[in-house]
């Protein structure tokens, strides 16, 4: 039994659920919100920010609370529902929502079902300045076997298949994995990553992982 790992995407479904303010505001989480365009119906904020109306609680206390809520009442997506790009179901419906996670750039390490609202943050270079996650910022990241989340990781081999941006997140996250971290990657050879069994692909090329994770899916 192995549990796979992919990260986030930027393409999210319309309509899917926010955090809100306590005025009615939606709030929508960004790398750096000075640098987004300002808006009269949008709250900017990163997810350790403090909230709006509690100085002692921050918007990751506000998801959390919001997936104990049985009713959903924020409407929030289950995080492989976020996603616009097929993988994400297929994947959830293939090995189920227990063994397939999702590392989040704004959220971190959780499961396929965990719930989360839109945001708009990448570790990606190559993106916009107010979506880019910065390795000064702060952020406490939902980790394997966290107990604010209430996903509990059952101890066998971890999987990850994604872009070099986000492979300092994944080993950080899983350092308390019991099982086996396989690390799949592509392009030219990277340096080792600590406790993790490296995998070369093939030659880079945009959303590799995407087509690397279903090839391997039958040996899941």
């Amino acid at each position: 039994m192995k549990t796979l790992v992919i990260p986030c995407a930027s393409g999210k479904r319309r309509g899917a659920g926010h955090l809100m303010t306590h005025d009615g505001k939606k709030v929508l989480f960004v790398g750096d919100p000075a640098k987004a365009a300002p808006t009269s119906n949008v709250v900017y904020a990163r997810p350790d920010d403090a909230t709006d109306d509690n100085p002692s609680m921050t918007w990751r206390d506000k998801l959390i609370e919001a997936n104990r809520d049985k009713n959903n009442g924020l409407g929030l997506a289950k995080a492989h529902e976020l996603y616009t790009h097929p993988v994400y179901d297929k994947l959830a419906n293939a090995v189920g929502p227990d063994r397939f996670w999702i590392l989040s750039a704004g959220w971190g390490l959780v499961p396929s079902w965990f719930r989360l609202p839109m945001y708009d943050i990448t570790f990606s270079k190559q993106a916009k300045p107010y979506q880019r996650r910065n390795a000064n910022d702060k952020y406490h990241d939902f980790a394997l076997d966290d107990t604010r989340t209430e996903a509990r990781h059952a101890g066998q081999s971890i999987v990850f298949f994604g872009g070099r941006d986000y492979l300092g997140a994944f080993e950080r996250l899983t350092r308390n994995a019991l099982g086996k971290r396989v690390v799949w990657y592509a392009g030219g050879q990277i340096a080792g990553i600590k406790g993790c069994h490296l995998k070369r692909y093939g030659p880079a090329f945009t959303n590799w992982h995407y087509k690397a994770v279903l090839e391997h899916l039958g040996s899941y």
